[in-house]
């Protein structure tokens, strides 16, 4: 019968008094540093592949030109019939002495009796 350990296997036992470092030693007076290097290199432009923002290419994706069809003005209402005065009044003067507004014929004629001696009541 075969006797279980581990007595074959490099470093499965503890050592105690022994260690092992894989450092080079170093004077802690005059110590010595490896300095990481860099290596610049040339700038190369990025490859142009194609333009993300432009869509040329697709028809239909610009607007048509503006002389196609006549915009509406959207301020104004000289295409909408009645949103004005009619013509013929809108050009008349009137007569800025003339008091026919005030006190026409019709407006004032009256059918009352104003007589203090004959009251009609």
């Amino acid at each position: 019968m075969y006797n279980m350990t581990n007595e074959d296997i490099d470093g499965s036992k503890p050592r105690v008094v022994e260690f092992r470092s894989t450092r080079q030693g170093t004077n802690p007076l005059d110590p010595v540093y490896q300095i990481p290097k860099v290596e610049i290199r040339q700038h190369t432009p990025p490859k142009f592949l194609r333009d993300a923002i432009s869509n040329d290419d697709i028809e239909g994706s610009k607007p048509e030109p503006k002389e196609k069809w006549k915009q509406r003005d959207t301020i104004g209402v000289h295409d909408i019939e009645g949103a004005r005065p009619k013509p013929e009044k809108m050009f008349q003067k009137p007569d800025f002495m003339s008091p026919t507004d005030i006190n026409r014929d019709e407006m004032f004629a009256t059918k009352r009796s104003t007589n203090p001696l004959e009251p009609f009541y």
